[in-house]
């Protein structure tokens, strides 16, 4: 889909925000620990700035697979808890979450992502009772919020 934006935006830049965070309300959201890392794909100035803010930043040479990496660790979750209308902790215990997770990695690596599946299994299975959003950066006019 980053193509697609290309064809329509300008200065698009392919990345992930990533913060454990507590949604306390429709309008608002607490970020209840010290973690918080961004991941661009280029926009080395942007990456600068960042680090600069004292933000840790980390730099991903591979589009697919940065994006492929947030849509794997965020699916399994999203799905497994609207489904089960169940917070993280017990979704990840019901075997559909297991399924989910690893059917997104599956299909991410048909795709040609690389993914660290042992790395994003731990991260899911270390999440307390908030749940690390991640934000995808569309445009630096235009990002794009999930719902949680």
């Amino acid at each position: 889909h980053v193509e697609l934006l290309r064809s329509r935006y300008r200065d698009v830049v392919a990345g992930a925000v990533l913060v454990e965070s507590e949604r306390l309300s429709p309008t608002l959201i607490r970020q209840s620990s010290p973690f918080l890392r961004v991941e661009l794909a280029g926009a080395e100035a942007a990456q600068a700035e960042l680090r600069r803010a004292g933000i840790e930043c980390r730099a991903r040479d591979d589009e697919l697979s940065l994006l492929w990496d947030k849509l794997a660790l965020l699916a399994p979750i999203a799905l497994a808890t609207s489904a089960l209308d169940a917070p993280l902790g017990v979704a990840r215990e019901d075997p559909r979450f297991v399924g989910c997770r690893e059917e997104a990695l599956a299909v991410a690596g048909a795709e040609g992502a690389r993914i660290d599946g042992d790395a994003l299994r731990k991260l899911q299975e270390n999440c307390s009772g908030s749940v690390p959003i991640i934000v995808g950066l569309m445009t630096s006019r235009c990002p794009i919020l999930p719902e949680a």
